[in-house]
């Protein structure tokens, strides 16, 4: 758990509420006062809940009244632009996290059974669970997955998050596109919404920055506060396949490799502070989108070509091949590249990338190769493997949903 305040605010206000004889009393006789400041400084529901169990005066101070996920979200968005569907229903900034659940009192081995969801804060006070690649809802849970997750029950691990902007059932269908007609229409995840100063005391000093993949990569920045919308100041008409949260700023990627660190320049309009990276100039990454992830202060670029995928690690502006993964498996979604441990996942072994079907789309248009490697599936949602030390991929059998651990073990 992570505290927003200083040692001395804490000791201070210990001070001022106890007297001297209590002083050597262990934490359980806190004052409720100040373990509601503390608990009221808590970014995330999980440290809450945490918070609350350590002790029954601890769990009886602090009610459980705090949204799910972020304690700032849902909110509801202004939708006074151009950029929104000229709709009723309101419009909501929404969280969603990915997990990996493990039981307690249980060691990581092979008839262990860890979990890897994804959850969004829709309803305050409820959490939708979904798919952690595709992220989309499930219907019907798999039957071996728990009648009820009660966190104390597990080893939670937060992989991943990130932001979404919808109607109050999920639908992300909530900007106007009827204006534009790109090649990657048809893209399962039409936005991608990265949130700058997502840590501020309001959300309104919050910046949501919009990635319209749908509409070919146009970046836009929202004011929840005013509902206008920013833009890049400069001439040239940016497209970008992908952008992230990079040492505080938005660090988008182009189609020709090229990244840049954008940041907010008069309040709501955007401006490139830097150019990180060269242009990234082989054949074989100039037909289909790339992405972008970064893992403990490195950025990396994922590419594929027809046969096989390719990792690549910034270093002082040039894209330099990844040759071995490690013991870490790449888990690529629709709107989001992660790492995790292979050790986490019995059964399955490392060094390889774990992607949905149609993540990386042409640029001029369809999923080829896709089309080959998935045919015959007749699953809406298909997960493949690429095995860096094989160079090859594979369907995986039997798979599993909210990727129960065999959905990597392979002969």
């Amino acid at each position: 758990m992570k505290f927003v305040f200083s040692v001395t605010e804490v000791s201070n206000f210990v001070l001022e509420n106890c007297d001297d004889s209590k002083l050597d009393r262990d934490w359980s006789e806190l004052p409720k006062e100040l373990l509601k400041v503390i608990a009221d400084r808590l970014a995330s529901r999980l440290d809450y809940c945490r918070f609350r169990s350590v002790c029954k005066k601890w769990h009886s101070s602090c009610l459980l009244s705090v949204p799910l996920l972020y304690s700032q979200l849902p909110h509801q968005v202004r939708t006074g632009s151009f950029r929104f569907e000229n709709s009723d229903r309101s419009t909501f900034l929404v969280a969603r996290i990915t997990y990996l659940l493990r039981p307690l009192n249980q060691t990581i081995s092979k008839s262990s059974k860890p979990w890897l969801i994804s959850v969004e804060d829709l309803n305050t006070g409820k959490l939708q669970i979904c798919h952690p690649l595709s992220k989309f809802p499930f219907r019907n849970l798999p039957v071996t997955f728990p009648k009820s997750l009660n966190i104390s029950d597990f080893q939670v691990s937060k992989l991943s998050h990130g932001f979404k902007i919808c109607f109050s059932d999920g639908n992300e269908d909530v900007f106007n596109d009827h204006e534009f007609s790109t090649a990657w229409s048809d893209y399962p995840a039409p936005n991608k919404v990265i949130l700058l100063s997502e840590t501020a005391t309001s959300i309104y000093d919050c910046v949501p920055v919009v990635l319209f993949v749908s509409q070919g990569g146009s970046l836009v920045s929202l004011i929840l506060k005013t509902s206008q919308q920013g833009h890049i100041n400069s001439k040239k008409n940016y497209q970008f396949d992908d952008i992230i949260k990079f040492k505080g700023y938005i660090c988008a990627l182009d189609s020709e490799g090229i990244a840049y660190l954008i940041d907010i320049n008069d309040g709501y309009n955007m401006r490139i502070i830097d150019t990180i990276s060269e242009r990234f100039g082989y054949l074989y990454a100039e037909k289909r989108r790339k992405l972008l992830v970064e893992s403990f202060g490195v950025l990396y670029m994922v590419v594929r070509n027809h046969l096989e995928f390719r990792v690549y690690q910034l270093n002082e502006r040039r894209w330099n091949k990844v040759n071995h993964l490690g013991d870490r498996i790449l888990f690529i979604s629709f709107d989001s590249c992660f790492f995790a441990e292979a050790k986490d996942f019995p059964g399955c072994r490392g060094n390889c990338i774990v992607f949905p079907k149609n993540c990386f789309p042409l640029y001029s248009g369809g999923y080829d190769p896709d089309y080959e490697l998935f045919e015959g599936q007749r699953r809406h949602f298909t997960i493949g493997v690429f095995y860096l030390d094989e160079n090859r991929c594979k369907i995986p059998k039997p798979l599993r949903v909210v990727l129960a651990p065999s959905f990597l073990a392979l002969p």
